[in-house]
């Protein structure tokens, strides 16, 4: 990922379908989720992401333009369809530094905890 041409993340997305081969015959330097969704009426309609701060590694340091140990924000994804099938697996690695997470909690009934779709009640 780029912004502003200079390099804010690293993605590596593994996919997991029946036709998954066939996107590699495919123009792969656009959307992939326009990909999957056009030609192969594949929809993402639900994700799982965990988020961990971490010390970037020299590989990831090189790719990113950033001294090995800078902080960096790791974060890995399952991305389900419109059958609730899970289709893909993204390890991401971020630059820290401009980069925010914003949740929204919701209490399920009057009264209740809140809480975040992934992780239960906000602690």
């Amino acid at each position: 990922r780029l912004a502003d041409g200079e390099p804010v993340g690293i993605e590596c997305s593994y996919l997991h379908f029946a036709s998954c081969q066939m996107v590699l015959q495919e123009d792969l330097s656009g959307s992939l989720y326009r990909l999957l969704h056009e030609c192969f009426a594949l929809k993402p309609t639900r994700a799982q992401e965990e988020l961990q701060a971490g010390a970037c590694d020299a590989r990831s340091a090189q790719l990113l333009n950033i001294r090995r140990g800078s902080p960096v924000l790791r974060i890995r994804r399952r991305t389900f369809d419109q059958e609730c099938r899970p289709f893909e697996y993204v390890e991401s690695v971020y630059r820290a530094e401009g980069y925010s997470v914003s949740l929204v909690l919701i209490a399920e009934e009057p009264g209740a905890e809140p809480t975040d779709a992934a992780h239960g009640p906000a602690s």
